[in-house]
């Protein structure tokens, strides 16, 4: 069996997105994540593969020759996606999930909610997966949204196009600052 690497580098085999999303950048929050994923090797014994903000950014950064210091993982609240963007104009470099809400509970004022989420991939099909989170939505006195925070847990199956290799990943993820790029686009 051929050894999955990461999920970085399953991730980095896909390709690159050089479009500017159409997203603000109030809708853009930078995130964090920490996971463990499971695989096998070449002799079938079972591996652990760690997957951190860090690792993808390393991965991204030797495919396309972008300097880790330029990119930047972010949740888009719009799309649900969780991309690599370069930190300059916010332009998308690469899609890594996509988590969509199935169910929500939250609480009479919203700002408290408990969301369910399939996890998937925007362009492939080979991404399987659940997430649960938890969001906190800051309100001024009028109801108007002044901050947004996302923390959860998620497992996702990642099967390797091609060959017969299937990795598990769980770990956490948390959104912290608005993604705001370093340069506005003339």
């Amino acid at each position: 069996m051929k050894t999955i690497k990461s999920f970085g580098i399953i991730l980095a085999g896909a390709f690159l997105i050089s479009a500017v999303t159409s997203s603000s950048a109030a809708d853009r929050y930078n995130i964090s994540f920490s996971n463990s994923g499971k695989t096998t090797n070449e002799v079938g014994a079972l591996v652990n593969h760690p997957l951190s903000r860090s690792i993808v950014l390393g991965n991204i950064s030797r495919g396309t020759g972008i300097p880790t210091s330029n990119l930047a993982v972010i949740y888009d609240r719009n799309s649900g996606d969780i991309s690599v963007v370069d930190r300059d104009y916010g332009t998308n470099i690469f899609n890594l999930l996509r988590l969509e809400t199935e169910l929500s509970v939250g609480n009479t004022n919203r700002t408290k909610y408990e969301v369910f989420m399939k996890v998937g991939h925007p362009d492939r099909s080979n991404f399987d997966g659940s997430a649960v989170a938890q969001v906190t939505i800051k309100r001024d006195s009028l109801g108007e949204e002044t901050g947004f925070k996302m923390t959860g847990k998620i497992h996702v199956a990642v099967e390797e196009e091609g060959v017969d290799t299937t990795a598990i990943y769980t770990g956490v993820f948390s959104t912290s600052s608005p993604f705001v790029p370093r340069l506005i686009l003339p």
